[in-house]
């Protein structure tokens, strides 16, 4: 029997509602599996199974199945819809496979997952990669028994087995040289060459082309122009070690639909030569097969890159995926984010140019170029990659695919290094401040353009518990250089969490029963002040009109979570109780902080003064003045029920009616900063506080703060950070994150020379770049030696510091 492969990809790709979807978003992402053989397959049928769902909490896994999908066969070179199944129910036995047979013979197949049991019409990357099945036969040749595979072999996908079918050859390109020493000094640069690549070399940037093959082999930046380009930014795999994925390809990308691709991470099957001469690079290269010719012209100036792009097409193309070039970086050195316009339709990720790729602590990079040019970002995470792709005359299909119609595309582009950060600052700012500006501001936006949404870093999912974090830094940066509006990516996250896309502690429990917010109290009340804070900036209130529904159900949601009627909010599900071992309720979320949480009811509370006024111009007056007493109740019984023996006040009160308080600076700092706690004395809980922190011998605040300054008791701890010794991650870890509420507080009270301290330590704490970095370097937590004690490396929140030093220090700010 003739042996047979495939090859699996997965796409996520903008959708509108089918004539079926009533109540479906009228835009949102669904998730696809592609499988492409390496010759017609007949006999065919689509398994589906439970898989894996979305990631929204690490203290459990997520189950999830597909409820509705269609199966699209390419049949004559278009996509045919063979199948489309809707109201599929749970299955019973998560080990069962589903069969649904298709027609026909095919040389590749399209599963789309519209619709999952547990996300409904957002269906997630996981459940497409775990939850379909399938099982073919050679085209005219009987299917066997089997229960997966191909007509009774074994199958392996892997892209290897795809190239040795067709067996194409890995071209090397035809390399000439010229030397223009003159034209090389007076842009500052050197050039070092070897067999293989060549490199350019300025104060700030170096960038090393591959000369066989189009293509990066050594990326690096340093914006502030000193040369600090040591460090190689691209992610380099191994072949035999990465064959399952071209996440890894540098260079262009020519992946036919139903072939093995043309250009790739293992294909290169091109006719090419390279130029150099002086500083400007041209490649030129072309698929005889395809019919595609490309050249990209790069001319390195000091400070810029210049690259004019020419697309020759010989014929209409359909193609699962083309770029004439892609980078792709490596997040374990640094995340990168793609700032821009995204364009929602097609597969996600492209963005209209201007854009902003920022690589924080590295460089804000603006783009900009003709109209033709657009931007792709795409981020991989099982491999800590982060994509930057270049379209130039690719027209994306709603299928995900791309088509690049016949004719000539060209488009030219500028790389410039070192993008102006939009705040204009005062005379007075400190130099260390004002270069924590400059290095870190863009990052405070951690924009993935692929799901739209802010999340923890380019590399990682979204959180709206921190939108009230995004909110505010939004409304503080505005606008700036290479088309840069905060407050449009802003929009475009709360536009698709109030839609129901799934996220990190939001959304719907995988049991069905309940949603992650009556866990995560902050989630909801984050999202909801940052509701409030977007609304303050919307003056026609269109916006609010469109979104009305969904925010008046999250706000009833909140009402339902004040079980006992006190006006606070509790979590009935997670307790606080001392050796259950609960996750939290809030952005700790390995603290055992449960039922009435004191830092999640700050954000409730500023909700509802900022949500009252907002409703009221609105003409909802009644619902209005409900807010606007919600909040009193809540004011008037916070102290009382939080306040301790030490003076300040606890964390959390739990089920059990006991008070747990272990110093935690950022609940305190957050409730005086909103007013809690004024008409008593606000000022001596500060002091309490900060006169605490000072005895216990903390004295690294160029790190950032320790969340809490006394030790957490064990029981009060979830599993996973039980064991940990005092200063390891959230148990008094020292972190920039939520580092503004304590100097929030300290500045609401009048302590302005120990805030003032605080921000200049912690600025040039930033600008040593000792607590930021790349994602698994865990830099944004330390224990008080200085030993590495968190995970990520980057999160979101550490760039909460900017709202202070914004107040502070803007030119814009009374102070």
């Amino acid at each position: 029997m003739k042996k047979h492969h495939w090859v699996e990809t997965i796409k996520s790709i903008w959708t509108a509602p089918w004539d079926n979807e009533t109540g479906a978003p009228q835009r949102r992402i669904v998730h696809c599996k592609v499988f492409r053989f390496t010759s017609p397959v007949g006999h065919t049928r689509v398994g589906l199974c439970q898989g894996e769902g979305y990631f929204k909490c690490g203290s459990e896994e997520a189950r999830d199945w597909i409820s509705e999908f269609a199966a699209f066969q390419w049949v004559s070179g278009e996509w045919r819809k063979a199948l489309h199944v809707t109201d599929i129910p749970k299955p019973e036995d998560p080990d069962r496979v589903a069969w649904y047979d298709l027609p026909g013979s095919t040389t590749a197949l399209l599963l789309m997952a519209r619709r999952s049991g547990v996300d409904g019409w957002w269906s997630c990357y996981n459940i497409a990669r775990t939850g379909f099945r399938v099982d073919a036969g050679i085209a005219d040749e009987p299917v066997g028994e089997c229960t997966a595979g191909i007509a009774g072999e074994e199958v392996l996908s892997n892209p290897f087995l795809m190239h040795m079918e067709a067996a194409p050859r890995r071209r090397l390109h035809a390399v000439s040289l010229e030397e223009d020493a003159p034209e090389l000094e007076k842009e500052q640069l050197i050039s070092e060459r070897t067999s293989m690549a060549i490199r350019f070399s300025s104060p700030y940037y170096r960038v090393g082309f591959r000369l066989k093959s189009a293509g990066l082999e050594f990326l690096s930046f340093d914006a502030e122009g000193k040369g600090g380009t040591q460090e190689n930014l691209l992610a380099l795999g191994a072949g035999l070690v990465v064959a399952d994925n071209d996440c890894y390809a540098q260079g262009p990308i020519l992946a036919p639909v139903d072939e093995p691709p043309a250009c790739g991470f293992l294909s290169y099957d091109v006719e090419g030569t390279t130029h150099v001469k002086g500083n400007i690079l041209t490649y030129r290269y072309r698929q005889k097969q395809l019919g595609i010719g490309v050249e990209l012209r790069f001319t390195m100036k000091v400070r810029s890159i210049h690259l004019t792009v020419t697309q020759r097409v010989e014929q209409d193309c359909r193609l699962l995926d083309s770029s004439p070039f892609r980078i792709a970086f490596d997040a374990r050195k640094i995340p990168l984010t793609v700032l821009g316009a995204a364009i929602k339709s097609g597969e996600t990720g492209s963005v209209s140019l201007p854009l902003i790729l920022c690589l924080p602590g590295k460089a804000a990079i603006g783009l900009d170029g003709d109209e033709l040019v657009r931007g792709r970002f795409n981020s991989i995470r099982s491999h800590f990659i982060n994509t930057f792709a270049l379209e130039v005359g690719e027209v994306r299909e709603p299928d995900g695919s791309c088509l690049l119609r016949q004719g000539i595309h060209q488009g030219s582009m500028v790389f410039s290094i070192g993008v102006e950060q939009p705040i204009a600052l005062r005379a007075d700012t400190p130099p260390t401040v004002r270069k924590a500006f400059d290095r870190y501001l863009y990052a405070a936006l951690p924009y993935r353009a692929d799901t739209t949404t802010f999340s923890n870093n380019g590399n990682s999912m979204g959180a709206p518990i921190c939108m009230e974090l995004w909110a505010t830094l939004c409304t503080g940066i505005g606008k700036g250089p290479f088309g840069l509006d905060a407050m449009s990516l802003l929009r475009d996250t709360l536009e698709a969490h109030l839609m129901g896309a799934p996220a990190y502690g939001a959304g719907v429990h995988a049991s069905g029963a309940y949603a992650y917010e009556d866990e995560y109290l902050m989630t909801g009340t984050s999202v909801l002040l940052g509701v409030a804070i977007f609304l303050e900036q919307d003056d026609n209130g269109k916006w609010y009109e469109t979104y009305k529904q969904a925010i008046h159900a999250k706000i009833t949601a909140m009402r339902a979570r004040d079980v006992d009627g006190d006006g606070l909010i509790e979590s009935s599900r997670r307790r606080g109780i001392s050796g259950e071992h609960q996750w939290s309720t809030n952005w700790y979320d390995v603290i055992s902080y449960g039922f009435k949480d004191a830092f999640s009811n700050v954000q409730l509370y500023e909700a509802l003064r900022k949500l009252a006024p907002i409703l009221d111009r609105c003409g909802e007056q009644i619902v209005s003045a409900q807010l606007s007493e919600w909040a009193e109740h809540i004011k008037a019984v916070y102290a009382d029920t939080f306040m301790t023996g030490n003076g300040w006040l606890a964390g959390w009160k739990c089920m059990a009616g006991q008070l747990h308080d272990y110093g935690f600076l950022a609940v305190n700092g957050a409730a005086v900063s909103a007013g809690l706690l004024d008409g008593m004395d606000s000022r001596k809980v500060m002091l309490n506080l900060w006169q605490g922190l000072r005895a216990t011998g903390y004295d690294s605040f160029d790190m950032g703060l320790p969340g809490n300054i006394l030790p957490i008791s064990g029981d009060d701890l979830a599993e996973v950070q039980a064991r940990l010794p005092f200063g390891g991650y959230e148990n008094g870890g020292i972190t920039l994150s939520q580092s503004r509420h304590f100097i929030n507080g300290l500045l609401h009270v009048g302590l302005e020379d120990e805030a003032e301290f605080l921000m200049r330590e912690i600025s040039k704490g930033m600008v040593a770049g000792e607590m930021i970095g790349g994602v698994g370097t865990g830099l944004d937590w330390k224990f008080w030696d200085g030993v590495s004690s968190g995970y990520e490396g980057l999160l979101a929140d550490q760039f909460g510091i900017f709202e202070p030093l914004i107040n502070r220090y803007g030119e814009f700010r009374t102070n």
